[in-house]
C-alpha cells in the first residue's frame, strides 16, 4: 500500500514540475489552465502526505494549493464552480 502512495508522489512530483515550468506563458487563458493543474498537484500531493501520516508535509502543499486557489477565485478565465 505505502508503495502505491510513493507512486502517486512520484506523479504529482513530475506533474509540478513541468506545470511550474510553463505557469507564466505569455498567453492568459493557458497560464490560468497551468496554475490550475498546479493547484491539482499540490493538494493532490497534500492529501497524499495526508494519507501517509505526513502533517508537516500535508500542511505545506495544502497551504500552496490554497494559495493559488486565492489567486483563482476571481480569473475571468474560469466559470463560476
Amino acid at each position: 500500500m505505502l508503495e502505491d502512495y510513493s507512486k502517486a508522489i512520484s506523479c504529482y512530483e513530475q506533474g509540478l514540475k513541468i506545470v511550474q515550468k510553463y505557469k507564466n506563458h505569455p498567453e492568459p487563458a493557458i497560464q490560468t489552465s497551468n496554475h490550475v493543474a498546479e493547484f491539482r498537484h499540490l493538494l493532490g500531493l497534500g492529501i497524499v502526505y495526508q494519507k501517509i501520516n505526513q502533517p508537516q508535509e500535508s500542511i505545506k502543499f495544502l497551504n500552496s494549493a490554497r494559495a493559488i486557489y486565492q489567486g483563482l477565485k476571481n480569473n475571468p478565465f474560469l466559470s463560476p464552480i
